[in-house]
């Protein structure tokens, strides 16, 4: 590979990784304005998919959490 052909898949990562995290934070308000309507529910803190609890450190680090580690960690649908 070349030089050239490095920097170019570089570049089309780079660019990828970008337009990921634009897409992450583009959700960020609404995600959050959900978290603030669960608060004071039975749902704020409930995993959505296997009803555990979420532990509150998790919480803290991403109030916005809708799933548990362990079901954040699995393949959707897994």
């Amino acid at each position: 590979m070349t030089p050239q052909e490095r920097a170019e898949l570089k570049a089309l990562n780079d660019k990828g990784v970008n337009e990921h995290v634009l897409r992450q934070n583009r959700n960020t308000p609404e995600r959050l304005q959900s978290a603030l309507r669960r608060i004071g529910t039975d749902a704020f803190g409930t995993c959505v998919r296997c009803s555990s609890q979420i532990p509150l450190g998790r919480l803290r680090r991403v109030p916005e959490a809708l799933v548990c580690v362990s079901c954040g960690e699995k393949p959707r649908g897994g």
